[in-house]
């Protein structure tokens, strides 16, 4: 699949002055630029602490829950923590009962399951929680919308707070209080667990002696954030950094057991462990079944308890990736049949709701178009919905909504129902709007990386890479760039031959290279002898030694068409010029200057030559 290769360009005068304040190198003053650090004050909260703090307070409706729950506490009145049934509302759900229950609160939780009740507060949920005499229902990671449902709490006097961090609608519900970073424009981009924890401090500054924080709150507010992939940024990357340290150095019994049942052994917890190793078996739960096992994995007080529950959730796991690649593989057949259009839309009967948005992911990823995934049934069917950069999903839905039952979601992701005999009208309409909408470039995925990097790769400048960490959303892990680099000794490597091994060898430094799930570029570039690489540097310890290991996200044969920066030294000497073309471009460089008209190579060549002759 043909790609667009954009690389970022930040001032290098910027990025000289920010080194140099800060004492880091050249390389990382360049990141910290691209990811909006551009003071030493700044870079110094953003390497150590990882973010901003802010006081609880800041949040909406922060007062009137405290009060209200420390009045149900006093009155020993029945609380039900109300969550979702994905890791971000089973974080939240866990980090609230534990802390409410070591304050001598009666309270339980309530987690509705997918297949049946569908997302957030429901009738028939609010009748069982009725029965059970409940007098106050704190909700997590939903409840923003549920204006009808309020609306009967109070009706039957059930007292109502409500914390959420999607996006609100004109009309808000009923309630004591309502917690969302939306209602006031709170600095960071909470996800659920995160608002839960905020939720958390303030009771604990209220009354500290009663609501005492645990690293059961911090580690399960960091997993919930980095699993609903809200951006890493301003307190989110406080929270997940303080999470991760605190997971790696006194882990709750549920993650030591989830580490285990996945063969993590002594190895160190990341956002990536958690994005693509953890969450994905704790999602499996509200998947395909109940989430409550979640909610008890997370607390349990002890690895004999958690053990057997992490075992259960690792095995339908395994039946999640499996239901998973079956409805993929039909997925594909009437895929391929669309491909003269410029957004996918197959359905299929029997196709587990629980895992068709990530089959529509998948097909993104297999052919970056638009792509709906619809589960058939007889009456009324239920689709996921996933995006590419340049198409709005939420409007293209919105321009065929006269064939929808309903419809909800935001430019990249959405969900929707459909009755059966409208299928067919949706699905044309669709592809008609995606093939007016857009253009056969806006096909090519875009890989952006954030610089070039001309200098050698050692373990010294990966290490300080890495207090960049923790990366995921909206703070991703540095993409570099090497072009023209050799590549030596390439072979298929794992259990599929899915996996590209070889040797890049670049200004006379060798370095080992892998590249996932990409073997079948081996035949289509073997007689290359240059190449052009995108890469992450990792380090590779195998039998006690440390080595550089460059991770290939991507990799094409040589473009000669390349920006063609030169060498630094170059564009500082044309810069020292009288005023002219050279002087112009080089100043405009080096201040940064997104986009610049260069001179022709061979006058490029000729300066190069011309500035060591001086």
């Amino acid at each position: 699949m043909q790609q667009i290769w954009n690389i970022q360009r930040q001032s290098l005068v910027d990025a000289y002055t920010l080194a140099k304040e800060t004492g880091c190198s050249l390389l990382l003053a360049e990141l910290l630029l691209a990811r909006g650090i551009d003071n030493p004050e700044k870079a110094k909260l953003f390497l150590t602490e990882g973010g901003p703090y802010h006081l609880p307070q800041k949040l909406s409706g922060i007062k009137e829950a405290v009060a209200r729950i420390i009045k149900a506490i006093v009155n020993e009145e029945k609380i039900v923590i109300y969550g979702d049934y994905d890791v971000d509302g089973i974080t939240a759900t866990a980090l609230l009962v534990d802390l409410l229950e070591r304050a001598g609160a009666n309270v339980s939780y309530y987690l509705p399951e997918r297949l049946i009740e569908g997302y957030g507060l429901n009738l028939e949920a609010i009748s069982y929680l009725e029965e059970n005499k409940t007098q106050l229902i704190i909700t997590v990671d939903c409840g923003i919308t549920s204006i009808e449902e309020a609306k009967v709490l109070k009706d039957i006097g059930i007292d109502l707070i409500i914390t959420d961090h999607h996006t609100p609608l004109a009309d808000l519900p009923e309630a004591i209080a309502i917690i969302n970073p939306h209602l006031n424009d709170y600095p960071a981009p909470l996800c659920g667990a995160g608002v839960a924890y905020k939720l958390a401090q303030a009771l604990s500054q209220e009354v500290p002696t009663q609501f005492q924080l645990t690293p059961r709150q911090i580690q399960l507010a960091a997993l919930g954030t980095v699993a609903d992939i809200v951006d890493l940024k301003d307190e989110n990357r406080r929270i997940v950094k303080q999470g991760i340290f605190s997971m790696n150095k006194e882990p709750i019994p549920g993650i030591v057991a989830l580490k285990e049942v996945a063969n993590l052994n002594d190895r160190k917890i990341d956002a990536s462990t958690i994005a693509f190793v953890l969450a994905p078996r704790v999602n499996a739960t509200g998947r395909l079944g109940s989430a409550d096992d979640g909610v008890k994995l997370f607390l349990s007080d002890t690895l004999i308890e958690a053990m057997p529950i992490a075992k259960k959730l690792d095995q339908m796991n395994v039946e999640r990736r499996q239901i998973e690649d079956n409805i993929l593989q039909e997925a594909i057949l009437q895929a391929e049949e669309q491909l003269d259009h410029k957004a996918i839309v197959v359905a299929g009967e029997n196709w587990h709701s629980g895992v068709i948005g990530i089959v529509a992911s998948k097909l993104v990823d297999l052919y970056y178009r638009p792509t709906v995934v619809i589960e058939l049934s007889d009456g009324e069917c239920r689709g996921s919905c996933r995006s590419i950069e340049n198409f709005n999903m939420y409007k293209a839905l919105e321009a065929t909504k006269e064939y929808l039952l309903k419809f909800g979601g935001h430019k990249m992701a959405a969900g929707l129902s459909v009755e059966k005999n409208n299928l067919e009208d949706f699905k044309r309409a669709f592809l008609n709007h995606a093939d007016t909408q857009l253009t056969e470039k806006d096909l090519y995925p875009r890989v952006y990386i954030d610089t070039e990097v001309n200098i050698p790769i050692d373990l010294r400048l990966i290490e300080e890479l890495s207090l960049l960490e923790p990366c995921g959303a909206g703070n991703p892990s540095p993409l570099f760039a090497m072009k023209e680099g050799l590549w030596e000794n390439a072979y298929l490597v794992g259990a599929n031959k899915k996996h590209l091994k070889f040797q890049l060898i670049k200004d006379n430094v060798r370095y080992d290279a892998i590249a996932f799930q990409m073997a079948d570029r081996l035949q289509e570039f073997e007689k290359s002898l240059k190449l052009d690489f995108v890469f992450v540097p990792e380090v590779n310890e195998y039998m006690g030694k440390r080595s550089v290991s460059l991770n290939v996200k991507s990799l094409r044969k040589a473009d000669k068409t390349w920006e063609c920066s030169g060498e630094e030294q170059v564009w500082r000497f044309w810069s020292s010029l009288n005023d002219g073309e050279l002087s112009y471009v080089a100043k405009s460089y080096l201040f940064g200057k997104k986009e610049i008209g260069l001179p022709a190579l061979s006058l490029i060549h000729n300066m190069k030559i011309l500035q060591k002759e001086h």
